[in-house]
């Protein structure tokens, strides 16, 4: 029976299946870049958490996105039209479309992980390292908008990125990781001086 808001509340089985689903079929992603403004870096380093979770069925992943919903999570649906080639190269081949469901944001990613973060397998490790940045974060920036990274953060951020490539299925190599222990560097250097 419906509540009065209309929704149903989320059991811990939908929650239990939710993780399976994003240990099999999603990632846990922790994306750094630059931030920039009018093509100018105004800072070096920015972090976006996000739970993505991508599948041809669409049932499933709509599925994925009303758990989230009822859950109070923001997730972001979309369908992409994926394009390729057969095996042999010559002639097109027609893909399904693929949809997403996308929980991107620290405050969607914390309330995301902390829902299915105790049921997750494979993907629990990082969630939980990710989910620790983020509290971090949250805790240094007691309601400022921005909060300068200091060391804790840089080698926090450091050590997920290390687990992402050592743990990735593709053997990829993050390109970013030269780049983050190049401003951790930067950064002690500037507290040797400092404090030096």
């Amino acid at each position: 029976m419906d509540n009065q808001q209309g929704t149903l509340a989320v059991t811990d089985i939908e929650l239990g299946w939710l993780a399976g689903v994003i240990d099999g079929e999603g990632t846990v992603a922790f994306s750094p870049y630059p931030l920039r403004r009018n093509g100018k870096i105004i800072q070096e380093l920015r972090i976006k958490p996000q739970i993505i979770v991508t599948n041809t069925d669409k049932t499933l992943i709509e599925k994925v996105a009303d758990i989230f919903g009822r859950s109070h999570v923001g997730v972001h649906f979309q369908t992409r039209t994926q394009h390729g080639r057969s095996f042999d190269g010559n002639k097109p081949t027609k893909y399904r479309p693929l949809h997403v469901a996308n929980v991107s944001g620290f405050m969607r990613a914390k309330r995301a992980l902390e829902l299915v973060g105790q049921h997750l397998v494979s993907k629990k490790a990082k969630a939980e390292m990710v989910l620790r940045y983020i509290v971090q974060r949250e805790l240094k920036r007691s309601g400022k908008r921005e909060c300068p990274l200091d060391k804790d953060d840089l080698t926090l951020i450091l050590s997920i990125m290390r687990y992402s490539a050592e743990n990735s299925v593709k053997g990829a190599k993050s390109k970013h990781i030269p780049w983050i222990e190049g401003l951790l560097n930067e950064h002690e250097q500037r507290a040797v001086t400092i404090f030096g």
